[in-house]
């Protein structure tokens, strides 16, 4: 059995980069709504510019996706964890 898939056309010209040059620029707690068809190409960009768990994606109602920068800022006075590797040189 052979199946076949259409794959979107590549974005040509100003198209081209779209969500990157968006994604980039988002400050903690921002957003921005993305059509169902755009979302992968949406997604690939936040996870690229954007280490994984600091955003977040969510379907609306009306079939759109929203998609937004979390603001994970440590609380005053606490520091990150420290892995096992750290922990040796105490």
């Amino acid at each position: 059995m052979v199946s076949t898939k259409k794959h979107k056309d590549y974005l040509k010209g100003e198209e081209r980069g779209k969500y990157y040059s968006i994604v980039v620029d988002m400050k903690p707690n921002e957003y921005i709504d993305v059509p169902s068809d755009e979302i992968g190409r949406a997604r690939s960009a936040m996870n690229e510019c954007y280490p994984l768990g600091t955003s977040c994606i969510r379907k609306l109602s009306d079939g759109n996706y929203r998609l937004w920068k979390l603001d994970l800022q440590l609380s005053y006075g606490t520091h990150p964890p420290k892995n096992a590797h750290a922990r040796l040189f105490e």
